[in-house]
This record gives structure tokens, sequence and C-alpha cells, in this order.
């Protein structure tokens, strides 16, 4: 496991010294639903609900692409009950705008331009650690979203994500997120 800790480390470095230069970046702090599968074994279990929180930084490179690197963490019961929790590294990408505001810079004027709804797919690797069950996991995700503009400071953001894990013993899980939040530009 540490090797892959080694690899993702290595491609984050790559992409932040290929970044183009001094573009905004952005903090999102989101909440919502959540909906776990799981399988160890011949036993298996489901648990939804409300109760899952993400907080992560995003920079924004190469014109239509951004890094996410980010934290979760889920209550069973909004506020109480069982954990899941852990990091995630992914790369979102939008397809039809560029993945921070424009900037035209003219003589004497500064023209920033803001795009009113901004699409974006994205995947991640993600690790999870349940406490209940003191079991880790870790695995791929897909994410698709939208961005809706509301000043230059605040964008409302909507996330479904699909995450699929592996953990030890040939435990499998599945997890399904509707989120909803806030991103902080800065």
């Amino acid at each position: 496991m540490k090797t892959n800790y080694k690899l993702l480390s290595f491609l984050l470095a790559t992409f932040i010294v290929n970044c183009s230069p001094a573009q905004a970046s952005k903090f999102d702090l989101l909440f919502g639903a959540f909906s776990y599968d799981a399988k160890v074994g011949s036993k298996s279990t489901k648990v939804s609900g409300l109760g899952t929180y993400e907080i992560a930084y995003l920079l924004p490179f190469k014109d239509h692409f951004e890094i996410n690197l980010g934290y979760s963490f889920t209550m069973t019961s909004i506020i109480s009950g069982d954990y899941s929790y852990g990091p995630k590294l992914g790369v979102n990408y939008f397809p039809f705008n560029f993945s921070s505001n424009e900037k035209i810079i003219l003589p004497n004027k500064v023209v920033e331009v803001h795009d009113y709804m901004k699409p974006y797919v994205g995947i991640s690797f993600n690790q999870r650690q349940f406490q209940s069950a003191k079991s880790s996991y870790a695995g791929f995700g897909l994410s698709l979203g939208v961005e809706k503009f509301i000043n230059p400071k605040y964008t409302l953001k909507f996330e479904l994500k699909l995450n699929n894990y592996t953990g030890a013993a040939e435990a499998t899980a599945s997890e399904k997120n509707i989120l909803t939040g806030l991103v902080i530009s800065f």
C-alpha cells in the first residue's frame, strides 16, 4: 500500500510542476446523502441516509483541469452512529469551460469572465477507514457535477459520486454520494 502513496505523491508533484501560472485556487465544503453496499465473504450489508461531509482544496491547471485534494467523513445518523473517513486525490475535467475564471487584461482595465454553469467529470483515488468494522478500503471513483456561479467569491456545487473499494480478505464496497455545498475562491 505504501508504494501506491509514493506513486500518487509523484503524480501529484508532476501535476503541480506542470500547472499553468497563477490561477485562483478554490476550497469546497460539501454535505449530502450516502449509500454504502459492502460485501465480505458471504455477508453483505447496505446502509444509506444523510450525513456525508467533504472538504477539498481545488487547484486549476492546464485550462480545463483541476486537482482535487480532499477529505471525506460520513456519519450514519447525520451527527452520530458509525463513521467512515479518509482522504482522496483526484482530477476534475471541465469539457465546456475553463476550470478557473478567465481574466482579460487590457490597458487600464481588467475584465473577469465568470461562467454561469460549469459542468465537470472527475476521477479520484479514495481511501476509507470504517470505525466499527475496524477495516480499511481503497479504490477509484467517478464524479459528475456542476458549479453554479453566485458571485466572484462563492459558487454553488452539486455532485454525484460513485466509488468502488476493495479491502482485506476479498472485501468489496461501493459508495454513492449526492452532495451539495459551497465553493470559495481565493
